[in-house]
């Protein structure tokens, strides 16, 4: 799926220990040469508000908060200049 998309997300209601961390640092040291940019890992366990995921990603990434647009608007502007992958 990396491949193809540049943001996958790995879903997983489980408890922990099944692996989805693992799987996912791992997707994402494999993918990383094949970007410029790098890959990353947002984890997004603790976040317990839909709204705040794009908070969360944008902590992650090292993304700011633009003056005067939410972070539905800066996010995606802000990774547009980017060439990595996001897991």
């Amino acid at each position: 799926m990396l491949a193809a998309e540049r943001m996958v997300t790995l879903p997983g209601a489980d408890a922990g220990g099944i692996g989805k961390s693992r799987l996912s640092l791992q997707a994402a040291e494999a993918m990383a040469p094949a970007y410029a940019d790098g890959a990353w890992l947002t984890e997004l366990a603790a976040v317990s508000e839909p709204t705040s995921v794009g908070h969360a990603v944008a902590g992650a990434l090292g993304v700011a908060l633009q003056p005067g647009k939410t972070i539905k608007q800066s996010l995606p502007e802000a990774l547009s200049r980017r060439h990595g992958c996001w897991c």
